[in-house]
């Protein structure tokens, strides 16, 4: 429908920030739960968007400083959560790798969960006062509108607006109905879903960096580290799928069927797993793991190298 959503998964985990992706089947106790750990490589690779500004971002963990951004109701949420108060006056609650891409990609829009309870806020990005955090100094709207208004014809202030909701319980804030009435195309475009070829570009090119080593491993986030992709070679991804049966759309059976085949693999895996035999070898998990929902091991550079392949035929 002509909107461009971008996402960020897994929760903030400082140990596990600068780690390789070294986690795979058979998972221990330690590995279980840093694999779904937000990873330096992942911002870095989201860092590379330089196209279309993002509509809609989405985030378990909230960026830090959202709680005291200057446009928010700190004392509602103190009040519901008392718990964080300390955390919030330090300005260490929140995620600060969702931070940075918040300053840094400035979507329309940034939906969160995690701490289970709905708040709203604004993010000004011109007074942000670093990259790892949102928080604001006084915010001086007069002065910010003729900044703004100075900026040309059409400029629009430079915000993003900030939502995070409850549990879905009875009697719980879980659900709000948003309108998205000025998307890009909204009329023309379809309601599908649709690849997006800078993304996929990014892929493309990044898909040698990934760590895959247990250990400390630094991804450099700065901005002229991640200067994006190049016009050709987003043209590279576009030209393929536009010779592809279904072009950029993702047809809604593939991603039912995907979902389906996740869902087998993992009764499967828990199965191997916990039955009576010796643990599986990782090069015989990911045979069989393969075979039951084609995904290969690693995971991320394996699939993305299968699907570039068949871009390429």
């Amino acid at each position: 429908g002509g909107l461009r959503i971008g996402g960020l998964s897994g929760i903030f985990d400082g140990r596990s920030y600068q780690q390789g992706h070294y986690e795979f089947p058979p998972y221990d106790r330690g590995s279980l739960r840093s694999v779904y750990h937000v990873r330096e490589f992942e911002v870095r690779k989201l860092l590379q968007v330089k196209g279309r500004q993002l509509d809609i971002f989405l985030s378990h963990d909230w960026p830090r400083g959202v709680a005291n951004c200057g446009h928010c109701d700190r004392q509602r949420l103190i009040r519901k959560k008392p718990f964080f108060e300390r955390e919030i006056a330090e300005d260490s609650f929140g995620s600060p790798a969702a931070a940075i891409l918040c300053n840094r990609l400035r979507p329309r829009h940034w939906f969160s969960a995690h701490f289970h309870v709905k708040f709203a806020a604004i993010v000004h990005h011109a007074s942000s006062l670093a990259e790892d955090t949102l928080t604001a100094r006084a915010f001086d709207r007069a002065a910010a509108m003729a900044a703004w208004k100075g900026a040309g014809a059409g400029a629009e202030p430079a915000c993003t607006k900030f939502l995070a909701l409850d549990k879905c319980l009875p009697n719980r804030d879980f659900l709000q109905v948003l309108d998205f009435p000025d998307a890009e195309d909204a009329k023309s475009c379809p309601k599908t879903f649709q690849y997006d070829p800078e993304w996929l570009a990014i892929l493309k090119k990044m898909q040698g960096e990934m760590p895959l080593a247990r250990g400390r491993v630094s991804c450099r986030t700065d901005p002229p580290s991640c200067p994006g992709v190049s016009p050709e070679e987003i043209s590279w991804v576009a030209e393929r799928l536009a010779g592809s049966e279904s072009g950029s759309t993702i047809p809604v059976s593939r991603v039912l069927r995907q979902r389906n085949k996740k869902n087998t693999a993992a009764t499967e895996y828990h199965k191997i797993h916990f039955s009576r035999n010796p643990p599986p070898t990782r090069s015989s998990l990911h045979a069989e793991l393969t075979r039951l929902a084609s995904f290969p091991s690693p995971p991320h550079t394996a699939s993305f190298s299968l699907f570039f392949s068949f871009l390429e035929e």
